[in-house]
């Protein structure tokens, strides 16, 4: 059983035929009462364990989420650049067409 907690035995055996149960089921029950504790309770060695896995999986999925990041950051990177060569494909052909465009009102204004 865990160092960290005692079940007194003895005086739960008293209180139980104070009760007016025998000291046979109260016998039983104490030992029942024991087998709970010692199978429910877990020790500081597997508190410890278990600390560690959740530690390790802590870990990884800080180093995920950074990989996550660093892929956005990439992505986010190859959008901006993108975007500026639609932005300039776009400016050129609006210069084109207003340069077009003037040419064409030059023109119908010289023939009217």
């Amino acid at each position: 059983m865990s160092q960290a907690i005692t079940f007194d035995t003895h005086r739960f055996i008293k209180r139980m035929t104070g009760t007016g149960m025998s000291e046979q089921t109260a016998e039983a029950l104490a030992d029942e009462h024991i087998q709970l504790l010692e199978g429910n309770l877990a020790t500081r060695q597997q508190l410890d364990a278990t600390n560690q896995q959740l530690d390790a999986h802590r870990n990884e999925t800080k180093l995920e989420f950074a990989k996550i990041d660093a892929r956005i950051v990439e992505i986010e990177s190859k959008l901006t650049t993108r975007m500026a060569e639609i932005e300039s494909g776009l400016l050129r052909w609006m210069v084109g067409l207003f340069i077009a465009q003037g040419g064409v009102v030059v023109s119908l204004v010289k023939l009217l």
